[in-house]
């Protein structure tokens, strides 16, 4: 949306003030820059989310009114992530620990809405199942992102932990230093094989007499027919908010059964 910067200006001057303690002379045109956008940041958080709010109403009253809803948001966040660390389980993966329980609280303590609310300030190194949304930033962004580790906690939850601990040690010797992926997208895809080939979920690990089974399973299928299949099974096996989330995992998984590559 293209916005009218001469309103704008006296808002920006005003920040400046406030960055600089009153000396806005002394902003560099970078840090101008960076206020201005997180103005823009803050108009424009009152048209997302499926808010209505009439986009005539006034500049100040825009930005005064997105600003508050950024600072719900990070009280939103913190509610989530207290949610994820209470029980929450590394599994021993570095990258997962790391990001959650040294990362997200860093973004707490650096990230000020009122100056740079469209700043992510962390790299989120550990990969969510959807992967991190180019098209969104700041709290919209790491708001996203704890909703979806939420959801991929509470899956990883549902099995005994040296359940997953020995699946990981199975795909990679050294898993807790040098396992970088999404812990949910393996262990879900050999849940999905442990249902077809009839075992309970006692392990993770694939046995050959698993692979035959799976193999004779899906003889004849094209490869949107197992997709339909996959679909089906977790709709089974997931609850619908778990399944709703890692539905976007179907067409992977199916080309994986489709090219019979059960271990990758």
């Amino acid at each position: 949306m293209k916005y009218n910067y001469e309103k704008i200006l006296p808002i920006l001057i005003d920040l400046m003030g406030k960055y600089t303690s009153k000396d806005s002379s002394s902003v560099s045109y970078e840090t101008a820059e960076m206020l201005l956008q997180g103005i823009l940041y803050c108009i424009e958080e009152n048209f997302k989310d499926n808010n209505i709010l009439d986009r005539n109403a006034s500049i100040e009253f825009l930005y005064e009114n997105g600003l508050d809803i950024v600072n719900n948001k990070v009280l939103e966040a913190k509610g989530i992530y207290e949610d994820i660390i209470n029980d929450f389980e590394d599994y021993g993966v570095r990258n997962y620990k790391d990001t959650i329980l040294k990362g997200i609280p860093m973004f707490f303590i650096k990230y000020i809405p009122k100056h740079f609310p469209q700043n992510n300030i962390l790299t989120l190194d550990y990969p969510i199942i959807k992967g991190n949304p180019n098209s969104k930033c700041g709290i919209d962004l790491i708001l996203e992102y704890l909703n979806s580790v939420k959801i991929e906690k509470e899956f990883l939850s549902l099995f005994n932990k040296d359940i997953i601990i020995d699946f990981l040690e199975y795909k990679l010797n050294d898993y807790r230093n040098l396992y970088l992926d999404n812990i949910c997208f393996p262990v879900l895809f050999n849940t999905i094989c442990r249902f077809i080939s009839g075992n309970e979920i006692n392990s993770l690990i694939l046995s050959d007499k698993d692979i035959m089974i799976l193999n004779n399973f899906f003889v004849g299928y094209s490869k949107d027919k197992i997709k339909n299949k996959i679909e089906t099974i977790m709709n089974t096996i997931l609850n619908k908010k778990m399944s709703d989330y890692f539905m976007y995992l179907s067409d992977d998984y199916a080309f994986f059964f489709y090219n019979k590559r059960y271990r990758f």
